[in-house]
């Protein structure tokens, strides 16, 4: 799946599949992921819930989003510091280096991992 999102982070278009698209509009979709990096980097975790899949509330770069977590197994810390998660979509997010969070982004992200 694609998600098109304007610079205020708000979603334009969901497209299932891009070898489902017109192949001009494919084409100009390839072109231009092929020149952009699709790695949100979360500044700020406002909340996580209890629940499973645990639902996300964050602030990255491109604004605040929210998102779901299936489990632990889905939050990858990294030896330089940093940590990827992954939601239930297969999209990813970074966080460059886990101890620049603030007090309590940290605790909400050991929280579930």
């Amino acid at each position: 799946p694609v998600a098109i999102i304007a610079s205020d982070g708000g979603e334009l278009a969901w497209l299932e599949s891009l070898a489902e698209q017109p192949p001009a509009l494919r084409a100009l979709l390839d072109r231009e992921l092929s020149q952009r990096e699709f790695l949100p980097v979360i500044d700020r975790i406002e909340s996580v819930s209890d629940t499973e899949p645990s639902e996300w509330s964050v602030v990255t770069d491109r604004g605040r989003h929210r998102f779901r977590v299936s489990h632990a197994d889905d939050i990858s810390r990294q030896p330089d510091g940093g940590v990827f998660i992954t939601d239930t979509f297969g999209m990813r997010y970074r966080i460059p280096q886990e101890s620049a969070l603030d007090a309590t982004s940290r605790r909400l992200l050991d929280k579930l991992s």
